[in-house]
């Protein structure tokens, strides 16, 4: 039965078992702030003055007027601008990024490192979860039903230079990018080949092509969120990728933190997935202990309660 943890306060973890949830916190306020910021200056430095769609640019100008359609919440341009499509994803690429959001995990059980990072002495939880229970939880979440989000549970690559030359080199980075470019050209062939007689068919095709370059900026955001420093990589980190599309959803929150007000989403959790409550190195066990055994009760959980076999000191 695989394992991931997840380290925070004593505060924090009652307001886990609490709420039922977690929070997943928006990628530009975590602690690795070149988070994303790799990947899409790659992407803008090799694309900028690329002609990727050198032919065609009327009915690319149909296809970016249905991009807006899709794109009116996070991106306004006036409609007498001009700007060519592949200027448009790149903006896009820009835009959509500010709307992911991350739940972080690990694989590492009682590990000092990442009680000293997360944790203040005498308070810390390392919350044990079943992998696959945790994983089954975000497939049933409220965003899931309410909201155009959308999610992924995947491991950390700790390699900036790496990652980037393995997904997004100059070759790679057109399938991962616009890894349906032949798909879309064909489309808008399709559409001036039969615009004359069928304007319906035209119209339908304009907006399949805008949704198809659409997802296609989303599946990119989605690898570059999870290429990490690899200074990070004793962390071992396994997050959950939360992509909301309108960033106006209600499902946002903001909380604050040393004078930052910093955006998050509450994703709901099966309480059933934790396994284990492990407490921080500590000058009082016996107190904590009994607290987190009483608050077991009240939830009628079954995990297990120990303490870290770490040796740390305070002074």
């Amino acid at each position: 039965m695989s394992k991931v943890y997840h380290y925070t306060s004593t505060a924090g973890f009652l307001g886990i078992v609490n709420d039922s949830s977690i929070w997943a916190t928006n990628i530009f306020f975590l602690n690795d702030y070149q988070e994303m910021k790799k990947g899409i200056d790659y992407v803008r430095n090799n694309l900028k003055d690329e002609k990727l769609f050198p032919s065609m640019s009327q009915d690319y100008q149909k296809i970016i007027e249905k991009l807006q359609d899709i794109f009116d919440d996070h991106y306004e341009r006036s409609p007498d601008s001009e700007i060519s499509l592949t200027n448009y994803l790149l903006e896009m690429l820009v835009v959509l990024s500010q709307q992911f959001y991350v739940a972080s995990f690990t694989h590492n059980k009682d590990y000092l490192r990442q009680w000293t990072s997360y944790c203040e002495h005498n308070d810390g939880i390392c919350i044990e979860f079943d992998e696959h229970l945790l994983s089954d939880s975000f497939k049933f979440n409220k965003f899931n039903r309410h909201s155009q989000a959308h999610h992924r549970f995947d491991s950390i690559i700790y390699s900036y230079s790496n990652s980037i030359k393995k997904y997004f080199d100059k070759h790679k980075l057109r399938e991962v990018f616009l890894s349906r470019k032949q798909a879309l050209v064909n489309n808008v062939r399709s559409i001036r080949e039969h615009s004359a007689v069928r304007k319906t068919s035209a119209e339908y095709r304009y907006s399949a092509t805008a949704d198809l370059l659409f997802s296609s900026i989303l599946e990119a955001l989605t690898e570059f969120a999870l290429i990490k420093n690899p200074e990070f990589s004793d962390e071992k980190e396994k997050r959950l990728i939360l992509t909301v599309i309108n960033k106006h959803d209600k499902s946002i929150e903001f909380r604050s933190k040393s004078g930052v007000i910093i955006p998050y989403i509450p994703v709901h959790i099966d309480l059933k997935s934790i396994t284990k409550v492990i407490i921080s190195p500590t000058d009082d066990a016996m107190l904590r202990r009994k607290g987190i055994e009483i608050l077991r009760g009240r939830y009628k959980l079954d995990f297990e309660i120990c303490e870290s076999d770490c040796q740390i000191r305070k002074i």
